[in-house]
Formats: structure tokens, C-alpha cells, sequence
């Protein structure tokens, strides 16, 4: 048990872990960075329609209130741009994530590849020390976790924090002081999220490896079922199994706890920021005016676009906490040093005449020759 009890991975370790992940898409050349560059364009796409309503308001709907004739040709002509934006935004992003789950779905399948492949040259003192159950969990478990993030967690990471990115600079150059007050809230957020991934992060990694022990065990009891009950070991196995499993089942409710706890929590400061931008932007257009009605309603958007990205964020900080635990028992079984090659012996067959071996297609007995 002590091994799990001290299974959370060091900031080194995590370092580590991502520089591999990073080095699987090598063989894909441009392909990683186009669809990382084209999801940022979609992320993009969503900052610009609070620009297009505050154009919208200021310039061509608060004028037709007070003229007495009503063109609106302007505001089509808006509509159309601002349609073209998020079309090539949608299809930007959905070749960002296209490409990611097809170099996913090949990565896996080359890791899987590799990882079966590494294992045929491993000596057997490896294989005495470990439990069955466990390296299936391995190939199971903590690939699809492997998946998981190559898929979805880098590239929503990725273009959730352009999307941040982008609405901070939007803020600050349509007023700064409103920026300020929303940037000093952000930052509370984001203190919060980081405690909340500190703490839930050893439970995810004790949870990949409580799976992998209760997977050995069963696997080892159900091939051993016949032995267990000559023995008349079932209360004894079964104590076993209780053990790992309760393990399992306070590390999956520790490490899902705070996964639990860390999206509710984002979404409501959200929420408290949304009415808090409305009152202070109210506040400074009315008495100091220095908001129009387009940049509250631009700032109320941007604070919407800028929640949902953070939100997104939270989301993929849990799911990579579950995901490096996973992916670095991958790595564990594969750089296991294999076992020297002192060259290719076969199995022929023959008969023992005089103290030599005699080969005989129809001899009796066997031998090994190098």
C-alpha cells in the first residue's frame, strides 16, 4: 500500500511526462502546429462578436434611436461580417479537432504497438516483480487516458488559453479600468483552480495505480479460482480484495472530489463577476461617463466568453491530472532497459548417442544449439 500512499508526481516528473507527450507528434511534422494555429483562429472567432456588438450599438444602433430616418443597410452589412467570421471560425476549429483525434487514434495505436512490442525483450526478473493484472490496466486504462488528452485536452487547453489570450487585450484597449477590476477577480479564480488541482492531482495519480491493483488481483484470483477453493482460501481472498478495493474507492472519491468541487466553483465566481461588471459598468456610464452602452454590453459578452474558456480550463486541468498519472506508467514499462541479445538459439531435435547429441528428425529428445 505504501507505494500508492506516495504515488503523487513531482513538478519534475510532470515536466517530464509532457516534453514525451509533445515528442509523440514529431512524426507529424506541421500537421500538430497547423491544427494548434487553426483552433486558435476558432478560439479567436468568439472574441471578435463582442467587438462586432459593441460596433454595432455605438456606431449604428444608438445614432438610428436618435435620427429620424433608419438605414439599415450598415447593420446588415455588419451581420454578413460578422457571420463570415464565425463560419471560418467553426470551420477552423473543426479541423483543429479532426486532426487531433485522427493523430490520437495513430499515436495510440503506435504506442500500443511499441509498448507490446518493448515487452517481448524484457527480462523475466521484470515480470516476477510485477502483477498481470496491472500491465493489462497499463495497455488498457492508462492508453485511453493517453488519448484523452492528446485529443482533447491539449488542443481545448490550448485554445481556451488564446481565447483568455485574446479577451484580455479586447478589454483593456476598450476601457482599462473596467480590465483591471475584471483581471484582479480572474486572478482570485485562478488561485482557487490551482489549490483545487494541487490537491486533487495525487488522487488521480493513486487512483490510476489503485485501478492497476485491484485489475492484478482479480486477474490473479480468477486464474487461481481452482487452487483458492482447495485451500478453502475464499475468506482470505476475499479480506484481500477489500483491502485494494476500499483503497480504490477513497481514492476515487478524494480525486473526484475536487474534480467535482473545482468546475461548480469557477462557473459560480463567473457568475458573481457577470453581476459585478454590470453594476461597476453602470455605475461608471451613468455618473462618470466613460462607458457607453456598447462597451458594458461588450465588456457583459467578453466576461461570458472569458468565464467559459476558464471553465474549459478547469475541466482539462482535472482530466490532465488523471491523464499524466496514467500516461507515466506507460513510460514506466517502457524505459525498463531490455534484455541483452547474446544471439539466436533454436530447438532441434535428435538422439543422445555416446555422450553427444545426434540430430534425428524422429529422435526422442531435445536440445538447444546457438
Amino acid at each position: 500500500m505504501s507505494e500508492i500512499r506516495n504515488s503523487k508526481l513531482t513538478s519534475v516528473e510532470k515536466k517530464r511526462v509532457l516534453s514525451k507527450i509533445i515528442a509523440l507528434f514529431k512524426p507529424y511534422g506541421i500537421k500538430f502546429p497547423i491544427a494548434l494555429i487553426t483552433g486558435l483562429l476558432g478560439s479567436v472567432s468568439t472574441v471578435a462578436v463582442s467587438v462586432f456588438v459593441k460596433i454595432a450599438i455605438d456606431r449604428i444602433i444608438t445614432p438610428m434611436m436618435t435620427n429620424a430616418t433608419m438605414d439599415i443597410l450598415p447593420l446588415k452589412n455588419l451581420v454578413i461580417q460578422m457571420g463570415i467570421v464565425l463560419l471560418l471560425g467553426i470551420i477552423a476549429s473543426y479541423y483543429s479537432k479532426l486532426t487531433m483525434n485522427i493523430m490520437a487514434q495513430n499515436i495510440t495505436f503506435d504506442i500500443r504497438n511499441n509498448l507490446f512490442s518493448h515487452m517481448q525483450y524484457l527480462p523475466m526478473s521484470y515480470y516476477d516483480k510485477q502483477v498481470k493484472g496491472d500491465l493489462m490496466s497499463r495497455f488498457n486504462n492508462d492508453v485511453d487516458t493517453l488519448v484523452d488528452t492528446i485529443a482533447y485536452a491539449l488542443p481545448n487547453g490550448f485554445a481556451a488559453t488564446a481565447t483568455i489570450i485574446g479577451v484580455m487585450v479586447a478589454m483593456v484597449v476598450i476601457n482599462r479600468q473596467m480590465a483591471l477590476l475584471i483581471f484582479i477577480f480572474v486572478g482570485a479564480m485562478i488561485l482557487v483552480v490551482r489549490k483545487l488541482a494541487s490537491l486533487g492531482s495525487k488522487y488521480f495519480s493513486r487512483q490510476q495505480k489503485s485501478i492497476g491493483k485491484v485489475n492484478g488481483l482479480v486477474e490473479e484470483f480468477v486464474e487461481g479460482q481452482r487452487v483458492i477453493k482447495v485451500f478453502n482460501y475464499q475468506k482470505r481472498a476475499l479480506t484481500e480484495f477489500e483491502v485494494v478495493n476500499n483503497e480504490l474507492k477513497k481514492d476515487s472519491f478524494e480525486a473526484n472530489r475536487h474534480a467535482g468541487i473545482m468546475i461548480p466553483t469557477v462557473m459560480s465566481m463567473g457568475n458573481i463577476l457577470y453581476v459585478l461588471v454590470a453594476i461597476v459598468g453602470g455605475y461608471l456610464s451613468i455618473n462618470k461617463g466613460t462607458l457607453t452602452i456598447g462597451d458594458i454590453a461588450a465588456f457583459l459578452q467578453l466576461t461570458k466568453t472569458f468565464t467559459m474558456p476558464l471553465n474549459e480550463v478547469a475541466e482539462n486541468i482535472t482530466r490532465l491530472m488523471q491523464s499524466l498519472a496514467g500516461i507515466n506508467r506507460i513510460f514506466e514499462v517502457m524505459e525498463v532497459q531490455k534484455e541483452p541479445d547474446f544471439g539466436t538459439i533454436t530447438l532441434r531435435r535428435g538422439e543422445l548417442r555416446n555422450g553427444e547429441f545426434n540430430e534425428d528428425i524422429n529422435g526422442s529428445e531435445y536440445a538447444w544449439y546457438k
